[in-house]
């Protein structure tokens, strides 16, 4: 045994979790899952609460940006996962949910992103680390990757390939140029993402949670003061659309019904292609949805922020419905082209306005599709407990919290998550 795993081994002891593995608890290692253990809505144990409307139980996953608990912490590589994931579950969590993208930079081994987090990735690969830490300590391994998010993040990280193909952009309703969102209808577009996320697929998690909400630069809106996505007025949107209908997006309103199915179909092909590489390649893999609802009502900005904490930053919208941000969960969940749907995502609404948000997402779903409920935290949150029941009663099969940086150094949150997860878990 070489003197860092040794070490390794020696810090894991130090942990409840970590003791628990050393001792001989079964491991998940390759394709191999604890029994009781499936990810998304497979066969799980019996029901801990007994609530008579919950058909399942319910998780609690911690989502992960290993860049930005490295900022945080001061640690980084195998000693930070490590002290993480044996916090993690020390507290009652049952997933980690590892983000890919570090907006325009790609936090695991990629050809289709030419800069990359870490700058040692050849030597440390922080998806390989983290997804064999997991396993070792009994957590499921899931992904948060976002996808048209992914080229920037607010005013900076932009993407290697949005500065290299201006081209792809894509403009909105104010006829501004965005800095990073992309044409839907240009076949390059769709090559890179689905490319990307074969890329992230090949490490095969447990599950991948696709990230429809989150990143981007934010300095051009993307979205109208009615809660509608704004962009598609670039020339590969606009010119397949007025062949199809003979119709000129710019004379008719940016909500009209027919011009909105019309860019929602090219989000709706994605998941299909996805939804078939990852059933071809690695069908064990679940693949889930972090997407929109009434209820998101942070990011989704209407008016030019030229710069940053400029007053336009605090005026935001409301959206008006999932295919307000092109995702049609009526047609996802009927097709079968996700595992389960987390809806809203990026939110950081009340236990009680939840209440009234999750009834309307569940409402789009057709058919058997398990239900997510997100989690934003926030310095001071107190509803960790309350907000938990609230997801239990809406038999939500996960809880993610995002994010782990979020409640670095708070242990009075953590002893909330572990509250919660002994009841609700």
């Amino acid at each position: 045994m070489s003197s860092t795993e040794l070490g390794r081994r020696r810090f894991l002891a130090t942990t409840a979790a970590g003791a628990a593995f050393l001792a001989g608890h079964e491991v998940l290692t390759g394709r191999r899952r604890m029994s009781g253990q499936t990810v998304f809505g497979g066969e799980q144990p019996a029901n801990p609460g007994g609530a008579g409307n919950r058909t399942r139980p319910m998780k609690f996953a911690m989502l992960v940006s290993y860049d930005d608990e490295v900022n945080v912490s001061k640690q980084k590589e195998q000693q930070l996962i490590d002290r993480m994931f044996g916090q993690i579950k020390d507290a009652g969590f049952h997933a980690v949910v590892w983000r890919s993208m570090r907006g325009g930079e790609a936090m695991f081994q990629s050809k289709e992103y030419k800069v990359s987090y870490p700058s040692n990735l050849a030597e440390f690969d922080p998806m390989a680390a983290a997804k064999k830490t997991a396993h070792e300590l009994g957590l499921e391994f899931l992904v948060w990757h976002e996808v048209k998010g992914a080229e920037a993040h607010g005013w900076l990280l932009h993407s290697s390939f949005v500065k290299e193909h201006p081209e792809l952009l894509s403009t909105n309703r104010l006829n501004l140029v965005s800095k990073s969102e992309l044409s839907w209808a240009a076949p390059e577009v769709m090559r890179h993402r689905v490319a990307t996320f074969k890329e992230v697929l090949a490490y095969e998690p447990d599950g991948i949670w696709i990230d429809h909400i989150k990143g981007g630069d934010v300095s051009v809106p993307i979205y109208d003061a009615d809660g509608y996505y704004s962009m598609g007025y670039d020339k590969y949107m606009v010119e397949a659309f007025q062949t199809k209908t003979g119709r000129d997006p710019w004379q008719i309103p940016n909500k009209d019904p027919q011009w909105l199915a019309f860019r929602a179909a090219f989000m709706t092909d994605y998941m299909r292609q996805i939804r078939r590489a990852q059933q071809e390649s690695f069908p064990n893999v679940k693949l889930g949805s972090l997407g929109a609802s009434i209820g998101y009502t942070h990011s989704c900005w209407y008016l030019p922020i030229p710069v940053e904490n400029h007053p336009n930053q605090a005026i935001t919208t409301r959206l008006a419905s999932p295919l307000g941000n092109l995702e049609d969960h009526e047609t996802w969940t009927r097709e079968n082209l996700i595992d389960a749907l987390c809806a809203p995502f990026n939110t950081f609404a009340s236990a009680e306005e939840l209440k009234t948000i999750i009834p309307d997402a569940k409402s789009h779903i057709q058919g058997s599709c398990p239900f997510a409920v997100s989690l934003g935290m926030h310095a001071g949150r107190t509803d960790i407990l309350e907000y938990a029941r609230v997801a239990y009663e809406q038999d939500a099969t996960y809880l993610f919290v995002r994010e782990s940086m979020d409640v670095y150094g708070q242990p009075a949150m953590w002893a909330a998550f572990k509250q919660a997860a002994k009841q609700f878990a």
